[in-house]
């Protein structure tokens, strides 16, 4: 979902609405096997090496991308080999 609310400020500048993530869900890309990250003002991933964190991260970068593209990438984006665990 995109937000069009955009604010106009005398000084010429924009400021885009934006929406809040709460809560997160991911479950079958790669090591993360079904995972609920809550998010409050600020999350530290913290783990030893190999645990995951930058899957996290890529999945949660996957998603948004995935919202975003037309149907065919999105099609192209499902058979991504790497992400299927």
């Amino acid at each position: 979902m995109i937000l069009k609310n955009i604010l106009n400020y005398p000084w010429g500048l924009e400021r885009r609405a934006s929406m809040r993530l709460n809560k997160i869900r991911i479950g079958g890309f790669r090591n993360i096997s079904d995972t609920v990250v809550e998010l409050n003002n600020m999350v530290a991933l913290v783990s030893l090496n190999s645990y995951g964190k930058s899957n996290l991260l890529q999945a949660i970068d996957f998603g948004v991308d995935f919202i975003k593209n037309p149907v065919e990438r999105k099609k192209r984006m499902m058979s991504w080999i790497k992400g299927i665990p």
